[in-house]
């Protein structure tokens, strides 16, 4: 037996997660498809600006929460040695395998499929 759904949500990375999230806190009946299931690494610098902290936690997650460390200067090194300065915003770093099951949990608790 077939069954119709809001919405459909292809992909249950950040941005699907989220949306998924939303519509389905929203009232809607979403389905989200994702290709990998369970969670999986991804090659990801693994670094959230001051911007996506405010992004999730307008979404309800705090970084910190998930375990994320909090990022206080940024480290750039080449052929000419290396180069440090202070971030002049708040950053945390935190792996995207974490960040991705956290967004998908919270998608789910919202009532996606």
């Amino acid at each position: 037996m077939s069954r119709r759904h809001d919405a459909l949500v292809i992909g249950g990375g950040l941005a699907g997660a989220a949306l998924a999230q939303q519509l389905a806190a929203a009232g809607r009946d979403v389905l989200l498809l994702e290709r990998q299931q369970g969670p999986h690494d991804k090659v990801c610098g693994e670094f959230l600006s001051g911007e996506a902290v405010s992004y999730l936690r307008r979404l309800g997650l705090d970084p910190a929460a998930l375990g994320a460390l909090p990022l206080e200067s940024l480290a750039i090194a080449g052929r000419g040695g290396a180069r440090c300065c202070r971030l002049p915003f708040p950053a945390f770093s935190l792996s995207r395998r974490r960040l991705d099951e956290a967004l998908l949990a919270h998608a789910a608790a919202a009532g996606a499929a």
